[in-house]
């Protein structure tokens, strides 16, 4: 954060301050009103307008370095945010889903060419790590796509479907470990006793 500030005043700007990621989150989903700070101004239809008398919120971050919950609270009546934990599990990360597939493809590959040891190879494992990276991403707005490598193991060519419900089951024990960990945060909230400890 220092280093931010120092490099930003460097430029000649001046450094309100600096938001964590759980509190920036909460800005752009409407859950604090920054236009009532001076200091700060968003815009008026820069968010969504969210719900005015929530207590407290759960951030979920599930990204490339892995999964992170935190628990955001406002402080009574203003829009004062503090963290008030963080959860954070590095074997549920992006590269978790991306293993998966990988794998999968593996297997049904060496299964169609009666070979073995693909992803023993560098090469080979590191292009079916891209395939499979820009597969998940087209299975974010279709319903199915193909796993498409040309070459990819002693001249044979690599081409697996996969829809949605397959990556779906493939990556059940990950969503369901992820769930878990939500819940286990949302139980541990609601037994702390204190005053309007519910998720909103």
């Amino acid at each position: 954060k220092k280093g931010k500030k120092k490099g930003k005043q460097h430029d000649g700007g001046k450094v309100v301050g600096v938001l964590t990621d759980p509190a920036a989150v909460c800005l752009a989903h409407g859950l604090a009103d920054a236009t009532t700070a001076s200091t700060i101004n968003l815009g008026s239809n820069s968010s969504p307008p969210g719900p005015s008398n929530w207590r407290h919120a759960l951030v979920v971050d599930w990204g490339a370095s892995g999964l992170t919950l935190s628990h955001v609270a406002r402080m009574g009546s203003s829009h004062v945010l503090s963290v008030v934990s963080t959860a954070h599990d590095a074997a549920l990360s992006g590269r978790t889903l991306t293993d998966l597939l990988v794998a999968h493809c593996a297997s049904q590959f060496e299964r169609k060419c009666r070979v073995s040891g693909v992803l023993e190879s560098k090469k080979s494992r590191a292009r079916l790590e891209a395939a499979c990276e820009i597969a998940i991403r087209t299975l974010g707005r279709a319903t199915s796509c193909h796993v498409t490598v040309d070459g990819l193991y002693e001249g044979m060519d690599l081409n697996v479907p996969v829809s949605r419900p397959r990556f779906d089951m493939l990556c059940g024990p990950s969503l369901r470990k992820a769930e878990a960990q939500v819940k286990a945060v949302k139980e541990a909230l609601a037994g702390s006793g204190e005053e309007g400890a519910a998720l909103d």
